[in-house]
């Protein structure tokens, strides 16, 4: 049962709504941070400078800069300072459903709300927030979480502000497109292959009535105006008039291969939302001149079986993909190809990106695709991504002199010119001016946020009959326990000695990523045409052959030509070493109307896989 105590109550005895958002409430709206050393920006560094936050805005950034007399100083000495990074991808208050949509003029097939926009989806979630701004995000891509084509993306900073105008830095940055991700609602489509079909006929019906409109305003007399659902009225900036980008949510290689394929039918360039095994077809993208928003969620290491649980076994492909991640931000690099950092994991963000770092990125490469790509990717260059006069509030500190360093941590985080709570964060002076000083004791005082008429005893009483409704109004690192040590005057639990939580562990060592092709890990499939012969393979035929021992599979033109022994193939046919490996007829779908193909003459060279669709290499048109 529920202790009845009021809301106001609630939010005062945890320090109050702005402390949940993870901003300090009393804290001024002027900062200066001197002696730091500050990036301004890729490769610009100014070696000892001062930085000065007005009202949310950088007023002053450089070597001799005047500390402003209403300002509180922070001593930066042994600080680097970096523009507050910028998430390339996020979901970050949308909400994970929508209502069945209504007939009338919306799209015939329900997952196509091409109509939706994120900046009119938005509800501002401070929780959600906080762990990105605590991990030094201070702007984020944000886009709709449902639909095939969900709508278009706006960008945001992660600022205070419950007013979703307020937060908003670019109201339409993209139009939000995810075959595969489901058709949603219950209806059709729910395979892959509908999917990519209501996309792709989507696309062309927007294209088909941004003609019809075109035709009609040069020369509307004695012509029926063309019906136009709002759907394809969204989509005309991405088919017609060019002007919008397709983001196209693909990780994996042959998602990349499809979203590319699309780009080239209607005749755009796409963004790519994931890109982790863009390194097997650098190639294919950087021909396309296609940008990717690269998730570094791929580089986070599986978590562990529960004890006496059975621990998954991962297939040679997933181990081969695994071992080539980190090599991907290098590799996009390396071939120009302009890319973004995005994550759904915020607290593992900056590890990742180390990982990266260890896979052959350069750090400037690294801090270019957390802070200045995105934000020209998103439209808000001018607002956010460096640090200079004028622009927005947004810095991260770290301690020492590299980000990238698996020694340094984050020591103080301002978005929108507001500072972020952290786990352990400097307390400023008493006096409210001046430098900060050393952690002050006690830190977690809850005892002095009580209301008047609200005794210790009744704020015991709360946070121990409903623990669970009181964590998401504690201060940021505080848990219930700690809280209620702090009223009952005991030391909280796990509180170093100046009150506040110790920070989590670093990470020590980031290894480069292990030698593929050439441990335990395959190489990756040789890079083959329409026509290669595979020598020396166990073939099931899953025909009236049956299974054939060192035999060889020819296929010329994406066709299977022979399978035997000692085939001769024309000069120049790329040959296959298959000994000791085995030659399938490849998966299918068993819910679509495919029959069962077998391995004969004729048959698209598609269906040449591995066993049970787990085998080291398959082979696709």
């Amino acid at each position: 049962m529920r202790f009845p105590l009021p809301l106001t109550f609630l939010a005062s005895i945890l320090a109050g709504s702005a402390l949940a958002q993870g901003t300090d409430p009393g804290a001024p709206r002027v900062w200066a941070i001197t002696g730091a050393k500050i990036v301004t920006a890729p490769g610009k560094t100014i070696a000892s400078g001062t930085i000065v936050l007005r009202d949310g805005l950088i007023e002053a950034v450089g070597e001799k800069v005047a500390v402003p007399g209403d300002a509180t100083v922070i001593d930066g000495k042994g600080w680097t300072l970096y523009p507050g990074f910028i998430d390339a991808s996020t979901r970050l208050g949308m909400p994970t459903e929508l209502p069945k949509p209504e007939r009338g003029d919306r799209y015939a097939v329900a997952a196509i709300q091409a109509e939706n926009s994120a900046a009119s989806l938005l509800k501002p979630d401070a929780a959600a927030f906080l762990p990105y701004r605590q991990a030094g995000f201070g702007a984020a891509l944000v886009a709709p979480a449902t639909g095939l084509i969900g709508g278009t993306s706006a960008a945001i900073v992660l600022g205070d502000s419950a007013e979703p105008s307020a937060l908003t830095l670019n109201a339409t940055v993209g139009m939000h497109a995810q075959p595969g991700a489901g058709g949603g609602f219950g209806e059709y489509p729910g395979a892959l292959m509908g999917q990519i079909a209501a996309t792709r006929q989507a696309l062309a019906d927007a294209r088909w009535l941004a003609g019809r409109l075109d035709a009609y305003s040069k020369n509307p007399a004695g012509q029926p105006r063309p019906a136009a659902s709002r759907a394809l009225l969204a989509l005309r900036p991405v088919v017609a008039e060019k002007t919008l980008p397709l983001v196209v949510r693909a990780s994996g290689a042959r998602e990349i291969e499809r979203a590319l394929a699309l780009g080239r039918e209607f005749g755009i360039v796409p963004i790519l939302d994931g890109g982790t095994e863009a390194y097997a077809v650098i190639e294919k993208l950087k021909v396309s001149g296609a940008s990717v928003l690269l998730s570094l969620d791929a580089l986070t290491p599986p978590t562990p079986p529960a004890p006496g649980a059975d621990p998954d076994k991962p297939t040679l492909q997933a181990l081969r993909a695994r071992a080539l991640a980190p090599t991907t931000a290098a590799a996009l690099a390396k071939a120009g190809i302009p890319f973004a950092f995005s994550t759904s994991a915020p607290t593992e963000a900056l590890k990742n990106v180390r990982r990266f770092v260890a896979g052959g990125l350069s750090e400037d490469a690294a801090l270019t695709a957390l802070t200045l790509s995105p934000a020209k990717i998103l439209g808000i260059e001018r607002q956010a991504g460096t640090l200079e006069a004028g622009k927005l509030g947004n810095v991260v500190a770290v301690s020492g002199a590299s980000l990238f360093d698996p020694k340094a941590k984050l020591t103080k985080v301002f978005v929108d010119g507001n500072p972020v709570v952290l786990a352990a964060t400097p307390v400023i002076s008493p006096a409210g001016r001046g430098a900060v000083g050393a952690p002050a004791a006690p830190a977690l005082d809850i005892k002095k946020n009580l209301p008047p008429g609200v005794t210790p005893e009744m704020a015991l009483q709360f946070l121990k009959a409903d623990p669970e409704a009181a964590k998401p109004f504690l201060p940021a690192g505080v848990t219930v326990e700690q809280a209620i040590a702090a009223l009952e005057g005991k030391t909280p639990p796990n509180l170093g000695a100046g009150g506040q939580t110790p920070p989590p562990a670093v990470d020590e060592v980031f290894a480069a990523p292990p030698a593929v092709g050439k441990t335990l890990i395959p190489a990756l499939p040789p890079a083959v045409g329409s026509s290669f012969v595979i020598r020396g393979a166990t073939v099931w035929t899953s025909g009236k052959a049956g299974i054939l021992k060192s035999a060889d599979v020819w296929v010329q033109n994406g066709k299977l030509a022979a399978i035997g022994t000692g085939l001769k193939v024309p000069a120049g046919t790329v040959e296959i070493d298959g000994k000791g490996k085995h030659v399938t007829p490849g998966c299918r779908n068993p819910a679509t109307a495919e029959p069962q193909l077998d391995l004969s003459a004729g048959h698209s060279r598609r269906y040449i896989t591995a066993p049970s669709c787990h085998g080291t290499n398959s082979f696709w048109p």
